[in-house]
């Protein structure tokens, strides 16, 4: 492509994709996040008559330009195979390409584990009373008792907007720059390292109004009994259901996994010979639940579902909850 472009009808021709009205979609060059992650929009008002914008990682649109050539640079003037445009590429500039793409995805996973790493092991250092009672008392209030064998996964914090790494503090109705936060700890499934972290943002005067997670944690769980992979294992989704779940008694050996979809891809784990899969009163759960029970019988598992008797309690948290304000469980 020499010299500047102009006008999306010359831009998508070039690059040899549809025109889906003002608008066509790509594999976005810099993250390759997903295919067709990136957008490319008719818009007169832009320099070149158009814009484009990243679905997947969020990329800049300068590194963008510039991989697709579209910044008035030739791509044959750039050595790196994956600055020119895919349909312009031989099948071995465009392996190159993916390899590259793939190993700065793999950049920005490590960044992110590394975050949440310094964050989760820098927490200990700083120690604050006022968060551990906040992280405590927002744990009674769900009904939950504080157990200190929880305390190699859970963990008090305190963020300010300083301190902070990971665009957090743009949360929808929260009106602070500080934060108390609850961190749950995910461990590999295989290797037990360090994944990655759940977290729960308590504001002033607010209550909980968010959660986030970061690092790769569709490796990894958190690991409320401990270590090692038992042969009677429950897994579930959040972090209160699953405390819930133990405190009813409901399994000895219980795992959170963050997400429906987690636990529809959790593997077949060789020592677990039981398996049981903490419900949730919604279409996701139910589906996901299904696929990972489907695959434990496939390999001649015990598979059990443990969900709530009454329609009106979604989860294990409605049912201690309930059983709290009846007064059968004290925790």
């Amino acid at each position: 492509m020499q010299g500047e472009m102009s006008g999306f009808e010359a831009v998508i021709e070039e690059l040899g994709i549809e025109d889906q009205g003002d608008r066509a979609f790509t594999d976005c060059p810099v993250c390759s996040y997903r295919p067709g992650c990136l957008g490319i929009y008719r818009d007169e008002a832009a320099p070149r008559g158009f814009k484009v914008h990243c679905r997947g990682a969020g990329c800049h649109p300068a590194p963008i330009l510039r991989a697709l050539g579209l910044n008035g640079v030739p791509p044959a003037a750039v050595p790196d195979a994956s600055t020119k445009p895919r349909a312009a590429m031989t099948p071995d500039e465009r392996r190159a390409a993916l390899t590259q793409q793939q190993l700065e995805l793999r950049r920005r996973k490590d960044t992110q584990h590394e975050r949440a790493y310094n964050l989760w092991h820098t927490a200990p250092l700083y120690p604050d009373d006022e968060a551990v009672r906040v992280g405590k008392d927002y744990l009674l209030s769900r009904g939950l008792n504080w157990d200190d064998a929880l305390a190699p996964v859970i963990r008090f914090a305190r963020l300010h907007h300083k301190m902070h790494q990971f665009n957090w503090f743009k949360i929808k109705g929260a009106n602070t720059a500080t934060f108390f936060v609850i961190m749950a700890q995910f461990t590999d499934l295989y290797t037990n390292k360090f994944a990655g972290l759940h977290v729960t943002f308590i504001a002033p005067f607010q209550g909980k109004v968010a959660r986030r997670t970061i690092g790769l944690i569709s490796q990894g769980a958190v690991k409320l009994s401990g270590p090692e992979t038992p042969s009677k294992l429950a897994i579930g989704e959040g972090l209160e259901t699953c405390l819930s779940a133990r405190q009813l008694g409901w399994g000895k050996s219980i795992w959170m996994l963050g997400s429906s979809e987690a636990i529809g891809k959790f593997p077949l784990l060789t020592p677990v010979k039981e398996l049981h899969i903490i419900r949730e009163h919604d279409d996701a759960n139910l589906d996901n639940a299904k696929e990972v029970g489907g695959v434990y019988r496939r390999g001649r598992r015990k598979v059990k579902f443990l969900k709530p008797l009454d329609p009106a309690h979604n989860d294990a948290n409605d049912v201690l909850r309930a059983l709290i304000k009846k007064g059968v469980h004290h925790g």
